[in-house]
């Protein structure tokens, strides 16, 4: 049985370029270039990772 547990620090990085490759998926499927996701910074996740 897989548990949850909260993010380390050094788990953001690989966090978001999983973020961006699925939402880039995302956004090809609703014909869109920009979603917030795809724009998230480093520095903003670690501030929401605070």
């Amino acid at each position: 049985m897989n548990t949850i547990q909260q993010a380390e620090k050094e788990d953001l990085i690989p966090i978001l370029k999983l973020q961006v490759e699925a939402f880039t998926q995302v956004a090809k499927l609703m014909g869109v270039c920009e979603l917030p996701p795809l724009k998230q910074t480093i520095e903003e996740l670690q501030k929401e990772h605070e």
